[in-house]
């Protein structure tokens, strides 16, 4: 009886355990697949001598209904190389647009082609602007999944910057519906273009409003489809990082966790029933201008068909509002102000803070880099290396934040690029001294282990340690003294 017994417990164990893992494959294939339908817009990446460049390839349906992708590239002036004749000054770059297929496992590249594109100006600020050299083109493309890839290389040095994007195109005859990625635009009350394609998961707070387009293609049914449109915001760390020498965060906390997922507030949320539209429905949602924080755009098409289960469409698109008008960049007085949080003691940064008038702000900022460096030319030196690696760290290493607040941001801010990097894992080490036994030049990161699987950004934690202490003191005095110029 006893091994009967046993016989059955097992059956049944084997059983339970077979349902769990049915379960948990369907439910991660269906989150993954629901988060693969999430857009962020391209990431602000910097390499030193390189193209800055952003994209955007959406799936879309022009005015006479023939599908193809809408593609939009940003080039940031400031990153090409100059040469000056006459008063002007030129930069010129190759743009290389390919069209590859995924056809039975092999890819088939369906377009190639290089257009010449040159940026002129007199200013000769351009060679340090953040303004964008834009270029936009439709590509008439059959329904289907396709990966458009753009190669953008500067003629003067031969560097090259590659971006990638995998466009869905519904089809508009098949048997059920379909939905296109969704695309950002902003619009400023200034700009006479109207709204304007938002490339980067940051969005600069020069925009008045902005604009959620896209695509719904319905074949001739009787079934009724629910467009639910949402706008929902993220609770997430927006500090600035503290010390290296300081108290490790709380597992618990949302500095260390970064974006909280799993609570959205709802800001806005509406719903549209398709009834008798059929074909390409074009779909527009626009909001006035949002405060600073994590956001998400969804729409969710829901259809019951005959007796079927409800069936759910998914598309959404997560971005950043910044208090910053010019990010990645930083122009404004208070964004000159902010960053010196790291050079400052905590008093003295809150005296800084309060201070609302931009005149006396500025004379309270140019003071304190005067008081400590009384040379004007070594000062300035100073100061336009520092926010130099300001603007580098907002490039670099922005997340769900600024990328000057992150701890990567502040430890290559006051320290610089290392020497070596080491990445594995969840774990990146710096190494500041070819001594790799001194703990005192070395700064471990680690990536915290979040619920959420699909957790997008690259958030990386400082390894804190009382023994960082005089080590950080001694890099603010090489600031504050003007010797920081002898380590570059």
């Amino acid at each position: 009886m006893r091994a009967a017994s046993n016989s059955i417990v097992n059956d049944i164990m084997s059983r339970l355990l077979l349902l769990i893992t049915l379960f948990s494959i369907v439910w991660v294939g269906c989150t993954s697949e629901r988060f693969a339908n999430i857009e962020r817009g391209s990431d602000v990446s910097f390499r030193q001598g390189y193209p800055e460049v952003r994209m955007m390839a959406v799936g879309l349906f022009d005015q006479d209904d023939m599908p193809g992708v809408s593609l939009h590239v940003d080039v940031v002036k400031g990153s090409l190389i100059y040469k000056s004749t006459d008063d002007v000054f030129t930069a010129t770059f190759d743009l290389q647009v390919q069209v590859i297929q995924n056809l039975d496992n092999d890819e088939v590249l369906l377009q190639n082609r290089v257009a010449t594109i040159e940026v002129t100006d007199r200013d000769p600020l351009v060679v340090d602007s953040s303004e964008l050299a834009t270029y936009t083109e439709r590509i008439n493309l059959l329904p289907g999944s396709y990966e458009v890839v753009i190669a953008v290389t500067d003629k003067a040095s031969s560097r090259r910057t590659v971006r990638r994007s995998t466009v869905d195109i519904p089809d508009p005859e098949g048997a059920y519906t379909g939905i296109t990625s969704v695309m950002l635009l902003g619009k400023s009350n200034e700009d006479t273009l109207g709204y304007q394609p938002v490339t980067t998961y940051f969005v600069p707070a020069m925009y008045d409003s902005l604009k959620f387009q896209f695509q719904v293609t319905r074949p001739a049914t009787d079934v009724e489809s629910s467009v639910n449109m949402q706008l929902e915001r993220f609770t997430a760390d927006s500090t600035f990082a503290r010390e290296v020498a300081g108290i490790q965060h709380s597992p618990g906390s949302v500095a260390y966790r970064g974006i909280d997922y799993a609570r959205p507030e709802i800001i806005e949320s509406t719903q549209r029933t398709l009834v008798s539209e059929t074909g390409n429905i074009l779909i527009d949602y626009v909001t006035p201008v949002l405060p600073s924080a994590n956001y998400r755009f969804a729409v969710t098409i829901t259809e019951t068909r005959d007796e079927e289960q409800p069936t759910e469409i998914f598309k959404a698109r997560e971005f950043f509002i910044s208090e910053s008008p010019n990010f990645p960049n930083i122009q404004g007085v208070r964004e000159f102000a902010e960053p010196l949080i790291y050079l400052m003691d905590r008093r003295q940064y809150a005296r800084l803070m309060q201070i609302e008038d931009a005149d006396s702000l500025k004379q309270t900022i140019d003071r304190f880099w005067l008081s400590n460096i009384p040379n004007v030319n070594k000062a300035r030196q100073v100061i336009e290396l520092y926010y130099t690696r300001v603007e580098q760290a907002n490039k670099q290493f922005s997340n769900f934040k600024e990328g000057w607040k992150t701890d990567m941001g502040m430890v290559f801010i006051l320290f610089g690029p290392p020497l070596q990097v080491e990445n594995t894992l969840d774990l990146s080490i710096w190494f500041y001294s070819y001594n790799r036994n001194d703990p005192r030049t070395i700064f471990q990161f680690r990536r915290p282990r979040v619920s959420d699987r699909f957790f997008p950004f690259n958030h990386y934690i400082v390894e804190r340690d009382r023994f960082y202490h005089n080590v950080e003191y001694e890099q603010r005095r090489e600031w504050l003294t003007g010797t920081i110029l002898n380590q570059n």
